[in-house]
């Protein structure tokens, strides 16, 4: 693909971020080191402030502040909502735009976590946003190869215009380190309680493995915590 090659094997490209994304969360920062490695200079459009309509303002002033004379626009996830300006941005510069879409807005709240329902405005709202921002965008980031078969399926995503980048770790936080054994083998499970990752599989392995001398430590808060 014209836009994926673009980036591959074009060095020392100038890159824009454009967002509201967390700029030391796990996802952003193991992507920036990669393209920082790989010998891009990133300049970062962040913004902070409340609703869609100042979000939009902000990165736009910042953009034309630091950003004009980038290669490459980069929407980083949560970015849904920011693609379109992306694009209005670029659409007479003709760059490119990558998107790291990560997961479906509709996927996400009405079949995994089911806190909105399937015909209902949001719900048709999360599924034109999700289509348009896959649209808009000349590659798109994802995590994992079934995600990727998703948006090709769901929203005709064409195959080669998607990238799968496995979800990786802050390596200056987390360091191979040889460590004693323990009389008890523990399995740690450190994340979110949410029906995507299956903390209800966890808990009935570990039902399975009570009379083992194996102990499970479950870190985290979210949707399902009360249940499990």
């Amino acid at each position: 693909m014209e836009g994926l090659s673009y980036i591959i094997y074009h060095t020392s490209m100038r890159i824009c971020t454009l967002g509201y994304y967390e700029q030391e969360g796990a996802r952003f920062s193991v992507i920036r080191s990669g393209l920082e490695n790989a010998g891009h200079t990133i300049v970062e459009c962040h913004t902070q402030q409340p609703g869609f309509i100042r979000k939009w303002t902000d990165l736009l002033r910042q953009y034309r502040q630091k950003g004009k004379q980038c290669d490459v626009l980069f929407v980083p996830f949560h970015g849904h909502y920011i693609v379109p300006l992306a694009w209005a941005l670029t659409c007479l510069s003709r760059k490119k735009i990558i998107f790291d879409v990560f997961f479906s807005l509709y996927d996400t709240d009405v079949v995994d976590r089911k806190i909105v329902k399937r015909w209902s405005v949001r719900a048709l709202r999360s599924k034109c946003i999700d289509w348009l921002s896959c649209k808009l965008a000349n590659i798109i980031l994802i995590d994992t190869q079934h995600h990727k078969e998703y948006f090709v399926e769901q929203y005709n995503v064409p195959p080669e215009k998607l990238l799968v980048i496995p979800i990786g770790c802050k390596t200056d936080c987390f360091t191979p380190k040889q460590i004693e054994e323990a009389d008890v083998f523990t399995v740690l499970f450190h994340g979110s309680f949410i029906p995507l990752q299956g903390i209800e599989v966890i808990i009935h392995a570990a039902k399975k493995l009570e009379n083992e001398d194996i102990q499970f430590a479950l870190i985290g808060k979210g949707q399902t915590y009360k249940e499990m």
